[in-house]
């Protein structure tokens, strides 16, 4: 199945499940850039993703968050409201 395709189909399930607007345009903008590398890297079907390691995953968020946690730290990031 299409990325594009089932991207859509997520919105629109998360539109019926009452998901707020905020949290929509969140999921957009996340999975929209998710979308568009995939698409650069010709990955267009849901079956050419290959499967990701949990534990990078988990990585990367760590390293998000404690770069976020600096920020607010210095003061230079009023708030942490993404984690």
């Amino acid at each position: 199945m299409l990325l594009k395709f089932v991207y859509q189909e997520f919105l629109e399930d998360r539109k019926f499940r009452n998901t707020t607007e905020v949290n929509i345009q969140n999921y957009k903008v996340l999975l929209g850039g998710f979308i568009d590398y995939c698409h650069e890297k010709t990955v267009l079907n849901v079956e050419e993703v290959k499967s990701i390691n949990a534990n990078k995953i988990n990585m990367k968020f760590q390293r998000i968050r404690a770069f976020f946690n600096y920020l607010v730290e210095e003061r230079i990031f009023s708030g942490n409201s993404f984690f």
